[in-house]
């Protein structure tokens, strides 16, 4: 099964416990208890559910929002139009 890290989080392997599972690519493990232990903890995520939840997290966003936070374009005061 395909896993990642939540996010902000690093997870070590189950048999190399100085290699971790990060938030920024998947890996391939076997579904032993240590894994399913640790996605049912919410601290590692199956690959394609990381995916669906990160374009969830965007559809509330208003506007043209959700297009900037998608390539980590932060809003603030003096960026948006007609404001000083």
């Amino acid at each position: 099964m395909n896993v990642i890290a939540a996010p902000g989080l690093q997870v070590p392997m189950e048999d190399q416990p100085r290699r971790y599972i990060s938030d920024s690519e998947s890996v391939t493990v076997e579904p032993t208890a240590y894994y399913l232990r640790q996605l049912a903890d919410g601290d590692l995520l199956e690959a394609d559910q990381a995916d669906s939840q990160d374009l969830a997290a965007l559809d509330h966003l208003p506007d043209d929002s959700a297009e900037l936070a998608a390539v980590g374009v932060k809003k603030t005061a003096s960026s948006k139009k007609g404001t000083a």
